[in-house]
């Protein structure tokens, strides 16, 4: 019998926390406000991995509009494009 998929983490190695967080100088990447969370672009249940090419950081606003049902389409990069510019106008 196969194994079961493993399931992908939502744990962020503090590394690579760090590592966002600095480059990012503590910004949100779409409007530069503090008070930021690191989001997961592909959400997790998705399959997306916790790696830097699927994470990104954001302010909460931008993180909610990531979120939002008038936001999110199958196409993660085109879900923060569109966030950038509804946000961003």
């Amino acid at each position: 019998m196969g194994e079961k998929p493993k399931k992908a983490s939502r744990y962020i190695p503090e590394w690579l926390e760090i590592k966002l967080l600095c480059d990012s100088m503590h910004l949100c990447n779409v409007c530069r406000e503090t008070g930021v969370i690191i989001h997961h672009i592909v959400p997790v249940e998705d399959g997306g991995p916790s790696d830097e090419g699927n994470l990104i950081v954001l302010c909460l606003n931008h993180h909610n509009a990531a979120h939002s049902k008038s936001i999110l389409s199958k196409s993660p990069v085109k879900r923060l494009l569109n966030v950038y510019n509804d946000l961003s106008s």
